[in-house]
């Protein structure tokens, strides 16, 4: 696949490390690439060319086996709002 690597193990669990792209303050759904019975672990952070100061932080929710919710809590409003970022995710699953 594209923007992702998955790897799975003789005991049925799966490894997937992956990053999307988003823009500061958009709310995105992210689908995994591969889908189990429950996921065990994740882990979040964030990453991109932006280095000005931004008032977000990222926070991933609604977590599931087929994916999760980005969204952002703000405490100043517009500051580094649309600008790009990427989101670099590890999670097992079984």
């Amino acid at each position: 696949g594209t923007g992702y690597y998955w790897r799975k193990f003789a005991d049925g669990r799966a490894e997937i490390f992956a990053r999307v792209s988003l823009l500061i303050g958009e709310r995105k759904d992210v689908v995994f690439p591969v889908k189990l019975a429950n996921i065990i672990y994740f882990s979040h952070s964030l990453s991109g060319d932006y280095l000005g100061a931004n008032a977000y932080v990222c926070r991933a929710g609604a977590i599931t086996n087929a994916g999760f919710s980005i969204t952002w809590d703000v405490w100043q409003a517009n500051t580094g709002v649309n600008n790009k970022m990427s989101v670099n995710y590890h999670a097992i699953l079984v």
